[in-house]
């Protein structure tokens, strides 16, 4: 059969199709992007804070705060600080450590599991009057990674609700929805933590 066909097309058109074939145009490769600077913390913060969340195991509790309840420990230090910490099965996974200065200001000064740190300041008493949408008025925390200043804690406000996010200096955000732990554990902190001096 093959011979038959190659008789009728004939070999100087077969050269001519595969001389066609050979000349197409080779699919340009996309470049790959190289990340910016800014692009490579914002990547590097993201991988440790899933580190944080990957850790907690919120579906062993019936709900958020009975977690929190159970996994937290406030202690007093010597300095009159207030010390929380978020301990689970012998880890810590969030360390916060609490400085009443005048008034309703207070420093903070944490830990997360994964290495994410937090430095700041905050106003519990206008917080909770204030309420979620209004939280991020009332401190001025920063979010370190490997000890470089990379964001701002915020809030943001979505159709579902107001939602904490790491704000970069160049306007972006990256929303703390991947824990459903952030609101609820706030108001604990405000309500049994921050008013017990």
């Amino acid at each position: 059969m093959y011979p038959c066909l190659l008789r009728k097309i004939g070999i100087p058109c077969l050269l001519l199709l595969g001389l066609g074939a050979c000349t197409e145009k080779q699919v340009e490769e996309v470049p790959v992007h190289e990340l910016t600077a800014q692009e490579l913390k914002k990547q590097h913060l993201e991988e440790s804070f899933s580190a944080f969340a990957r850790m907690l195991d919120l579906e062993e509790a019936a709900d958020t705060k009975e977690y929190i309840v159970r996994h937290s420990v406030v202690s007093i230090g010597l300095d009159r600080s207030v010390i929380y910490d978020l301990r689970q099965d012998g880890t810590s996974l969030l360390w916060l450590k609490f400085r009443h200065l005048e008034m309703d200001n207070w420093l903070v000064d944490g830990s997360l599991y994964g290495g994410l740190e937090v430095h700041g300041s905050l106003q519990p008493v206008k917080m909770i009057a204030g309420g979620p949408a209004k939280w991020d008025q009332y401190w001025d925390i920063h979010v370190f990674d490997n000890g470089e200043d990379v964001a701002s804690l915020g809030v943001d406000a979505y159709d579902l609700g107001d939602i904490l996010v790491f704000r970069f200096p160049d306007g972006t955000s990256y929303s703390i929805t991947t824990v459903l732990l952030a609101e609820p554990l706030i108001h604990f902190l405000l309500e049994h933590v921050l008013s017990t001096e």
